[in-house]
């Protein structure tokens, strides 16, 4: 990944997402994770279990669905919030951009 992908939002427009993914970045993710949380930055894997593994879906558990199981494996979710200060958008921004040029 050579970029992080901006997220662009109109003047007098607010953000109501809950999360910003990162998604097909395995196997970066786990040293991604690892070092955002050394720097208080919150994350979470958004989907650790592919939908086909879940309860709800128990009937489909024993089929393959590899699109799902590559992201349920390889994305990130950042966080996203209409309270984030510029200056806290931008100190997420840096740490992921360290983190992945270190990778």
């Amino acid at each position: 990944m050579n970029e992080i992908p901006r997220l662009h939002v109109e003047p007098g427009r607010v953000v109501l997402s809950g999360c910003w993914t990162l998604a097909g970045m395995l196997p970066q993710l786990t040293d991604l994770q690892t070092q955002l949380a050394e720097q208080s930055i919150a994350t979470m894997v958004h989907y650790p279990l592919p939908p086909h593994r879940q309860p709800a879906y128990h009937e489909l558990a024993e089929r393959r669905f590899p699109a799902a199981e590559a992201l349920a494996a390889g994305c990130l979710s950042l966080p996203i919030s209409p309270t984030l200060t510029p200056a806290a958008v931008e100190r997420i921004g840096a740490a992921i951009r360290l983190s992945l040029q270190a990778s």
